[in-house]
């Protein structure tokens, strides 16, 4: 009995196409802490509301229409429940956008962004500041608006470099990869499961139950080639062992 290469081939690639979904390199929306970073919003509840503001009032007025762009984006994702909304005149919004004036011919734009306020361990409010200049381009600022909008909602950086929430924003236009898709998805599904496990961690967003049956499935399938594998080099050592040296097999 020989070992059949082909048969564990087919096993190790079967295994490895069911395993890449469920553990991509989704943003994990993951604090310096450890904890899980999101709101706390369920299917009914109202839409998390964003406002801009700016060092220069010209700039709130001339990127309106970039944040509107982006917030329709993070809205159209397939399986998410999640929903920005502009915040009405005269209430507080719940993310701000701070456009600020950067140093004359920088050339480049930069953002950062940090829940700030909380009800327990419940975030109230998210400050999102972006630099900007004359000198940078209005399509690197959308992209960092969007990108930053998608810290605003709970994500984490991708390793993915054409995923908006990439590290980079060098290999990423203005739009939305399947990595962001699926991240948004996994922190706020249409199912209204509240995530356990971050999104990478290939143990879905559903109940404790689901989650160890998925993963008790992964597991298998894993398994399966490799236990194949070991049978036929068993049978192999085993021929080999009771070879006879006289008969020169």
């Amino acid at each position: 009995m020989g070992w059949d290469i082909r048969r564990l081939l087919i096993g190790l690639v079967t295994s490895f196409c069911c395993a890449v979904p469920r553990a991509a390199a989704f943003p994990e929306p993951i604090d310096f802490d450890g904890s899980l970073s999101r709101w706390h919003i369920g299917l009914a509840d109202p839409p998390i509301t964003y406002g801009i503001e700016a060092d220069n009032p010209a700039d709130a007025a001339g990127y309106q229409n970039a944040a509107a762009e982006a917030v329709s984006l993070w809205n159209q994702v397939p399986g998410s429940y999640f929903r920005y909304a502009q915040a009405p005149d005269g209430e507080p919004p719940q993310v701000t956008i701070h456009l600020q004036s950067s140093l004359n011919g920088t050339r480049s734009t930069a953002g950062y962004t940090y829940f700030d306020k909380y009800d327990g361990n419940k975030p109230l409010h998210c400050m999102i500041v972006i630099l900007v200049d004359d000198s940078v381009s209005y399509r690197s600022v959308a992209k960092t608006i969007l990108h930053e909008l998608g810290h605003g909602l709970g994500l984490g950086h991708s390793l993915v470099p054409q995923a908006i929430m990439s590290y980079s924003l060098q290999q990423n236009g203005f739009s939305l990869d399947v990595d962001d898709h699926a991240a948004v998805a996994r922190l706020y599904p249409l199912s209204g499961h509240r995530p356990k496990l971050p999104p990478g961690c290939a143990s879905g967003s559903g109940d404790y139950g689901a989650s160890t049956a998925s993963s008790m499935a992964l597991l298998l399938l894993l398994l399966i080639p490799l236990a194949w594998a070991g049978r036929d080099l068993l049978a192999l050592a085993w021929s080999r062992l009771n070879r006879s040296p006289a008969s020169g097999r």
